[in-house]
């Protein structure tokens, strides 16, 4: 072969050489910026993965919270409930247990109401055998009239004879209990109705401080005057102004309160 193609051989060779590595080149550089985009695209996929599981992760401690927060809630709910029914239940057995109280004070009330009452008929018995004695809404009422018990006109002092009945009447009281006494003065219809007034004053004080010296606690007995204000008997004769210079002794029970009577009677 000559040297003229060998060289051109050569060349050949060489060009294709250089024509193979040229593209093998260009193969390498274009896989490599195919591997640099693949790269760079597994990097952003993992920056959105990585933040898509903090969101996640955020949002799943704020659920666990939020669920505690509700269970919380619920078992203080279930909680009150509880001490709902508990009081309700309480409160219940306090009402029943105060209805029945109530019914025990009231049979109680009922059976001291019956003792009372035998009590004070047994007491106006024995009362009217010694002046006439009436019963009344709150007790009874001894009246010191002329038949019984007697004042001079114009006086308040006590006979001998008022004295036996009033020691006698304080005997009764002195062996009861659970009374209080209102001792009332009245007065004929001669003379003004202030001096009447201090008149029927004087005689049941007359009557009051006897009662208290013979024992009677003066602590229960009330004094009140009603002048000539309350007659017992009307007309202006002798007998009938007799009978009005009277004493009435109101014997109020302070044990049972009756109906309508929340106190002393203020006349008899």
């Amino acid at each position: 072969m000559s040297s003229i193609m060998r060289r051109a051989v050569t060349a050949g060779v060489l060009l294709a050489g250089m024509v193979l590595s040229a593209g093998f080149i260009l193969f390498l550089h274009r896989r490599n910026a195919g591997l640099e985009r693949q790269l760079a695209a597994a990097r952003s996929e993992s920056a959105s993965l990585r933040q898509l599981s903090e969101r996640y992760s955020h949002e799943l401690e704020n659920t666990v919270k939020f669920a505690a927060a509700a269970q919380a809630q619920t078992a203080a709910t279930v909680h009150r409930a509880a001490q709902s029914e508990a009081e309700r239940d309480a409160a219940q057995a306090e009402a029943r247990q105060a209805q029945a109280n109530s019914e025990q004070s009231r049979r109680e009330l009922d059976r001291i109401r019956s003792e009372r009452e035998r009590e004070l008929n047994h007491m106006q018995e024995v009362l009217d055998r010694i002046a006439r004695t009436r019963r009344t809404p709150s007790g009874m009422v001894v009246e010191l009239t002329n038949d019984s018990f007697q004042f001079d006109f114009d006086k308040s002092d006590l006979r001998p004879a008022n004295r036996e009945i009033l020691s006698r009447i304080a005997g009764v009281l002195l062996m009861s209990n659970g009374y209080r006494l209102s001792v009332q003065g009245h007065t004929d219809d001669i003379g003004s109705d202030d001096y009447n007034q201090k008149l029927s004053e004087r005689r049941a004080t007359s009557v009051a401080r006897y009662l208290e010296a013979s024992g009677i606690d003066p602590g229960v007995v009330d004094v009140r005057g009603f002048g000539k204000t309350s007659p017992r008997a009307h007309g202006k004769s002798a007998a009938a102004r007799q009978q009005n210079r009277r004493v009435e002794i109101a014997v109020v029970d302070s044990l049972i309160r009756y109906q309508g009577m929340p106190g002393a009677s203020g006349r008899s």
